[in-house]
């Protein structure tokens, strides 16, 4: 995660967030309230959080010093693939034309390098 999420970024209109990292202690607080900002049109029930580093358990506490509660939500990993299933069920993205502009792609993105 970039270090601006976690030191001051104010984006009242982010709605999602992708940690690959561990967070601990107020890095934890701080990162993951980022999403709390209010904006127009924003829901609270439209946030979202996906978590591949931390355990549950130990972002729970690490809220705790600056929360009196600190929730969570059960984890269905197969709602990424029902997101897949609908976007590519949409006949807008073609699998066979992603397969054969992949290669093109990463090729083009080496030679930048």
């Amino acid at each position: 995660m970039a270090e601006k999420y976690q030191t001051g970024f104010g984006q009242p209109l982010l709605t999602t967030t992708y940690v690959n990292t561990k967070l601990t202690g107020i890095n934890a607080a701080q990162t993951l309230s980022r999403l709390h900002r209010t904006a127009d049109r924003k829901s609270q029930s439209d946030l979202a959080v996906l978590d591949f580093a931390n355990e549950v358990e130990k972002s729970q506490d690490a809220f705790r010093p600056y929360f009196e509660q600190a929730t969570t939500f059960p984890t269905d990993p197969d709602l990424l693939y029902t997101g897949q299933t609908k976007v590519m069920s949409a006949a807008i993205l073609v699998e066979a034309e992603m397969d054969a502009f992949a290669p093109d792609y990463l090729a083009a993105d080496d030679q930048a390098k």
